[in-house]
């Protein structure tokens, strides 16, 4: 088990105690938070996992409650339903998503990521220094068992194997090509006082033959690169 019966009895009986609303609760744990999402990933539809160069880590599993908008007044939007929220749990964190463009991503790889999206966890962990705190929350008419029994039964994984991609393909999308012609327009426009500032980012594609476990890929990028951010997030078959 990642968690002892005393933190969950602990967790039971303060959702138990709760307002009738949105519950949360929480307490302090030794639990490692990628061991955590590695174990309960499969179970829910949207996960995340992000480590700072200090090493502070949070985890989280489902989504207890979620806000989306879109348009060019979406983050206002945003802040007003996120002022709606009731008071919360010592270490409760919300995720959040969103795109630069005010109508939300439209690239195919980009499937299920909204405009602007945040949510509250129904699992989350959150890790600074050696302090662990773990914190559940429940949506209003739920009940918390259900959440309390996938806790008693997440077991630790043993450290996955390197990945092997097997036979695969490396894409820059845009090509070195467009990329630079990019690069020379955006140029062009700075010099003739047209544009300011732009990014021009470039990604790269891996296409394997194998599917590849994202939590598992962030443990050995984790291991490989101790001083760098790392961070991954699942959202239904999208990561």
């Amino acid at each position: 088990m990642l968690l002892t019966k005393s933190q969950l009895s602990q967790l039971e009986r303060e959702l138990a105690a709760g307002p009738s609303g949105l519950r949360t609760a929480s307490t302090s744990v030794e639990c490692d938070p990628l061991a955590l999402v590695r174990a309960g990933a499969p179970l829910f539809g949207q996960s995340t996992y992000f480590r700072t160069p200090d090493g502070d880590e949070f985890a989280s599993l489902g989504v207890a409650v979620r806000f989306s908008t879109a348009g060019n007044e979406r983050f206002a939007n945003l802040e007003a339903e996120l002022a709606m929220l009731p008071t919360m749990a010592d270490g409760a964190r919300l995720t959040l998503g969103f795109s630069f463009s005010p109508q939300g991503p439209s690239q195919p790889e980009w499937d299920g990521f909204g405009a602007c999206d945040v949510s509250l966890p129904k699992i989350t962990v959150v890790k600074t220094g050696s302090d662990a705190k773990l914190v559940v929350a429940v949506p209003a008419g739920s009940d918390p068992a259900v959440t309390i029994d996938i806790l008693a039964d997440l077991h630790r994984f043993d450290d996955p194997p390197p990945p092997d991609p097997g036979v695969h393909t490396v894409e820059s999308v845009p090509s070195t090509i467009q990329w630079q012609s990019e690069v020379a327009e955006a140029v062009g426009a700075i010099r003739d006082g047209s544009l300011d500032k732009v990014v021009l980012a470039r990604s790269v594609q891996v296409h394997s033959e194998r599917p590849t476990d994202p939590f598992g890929l962030v443990h050995h990028l984790g291991l490989a690169n101790p001083s760098c951010y790392i961070y991954a997030m699942v959202v239904g078959e999208s990561a």
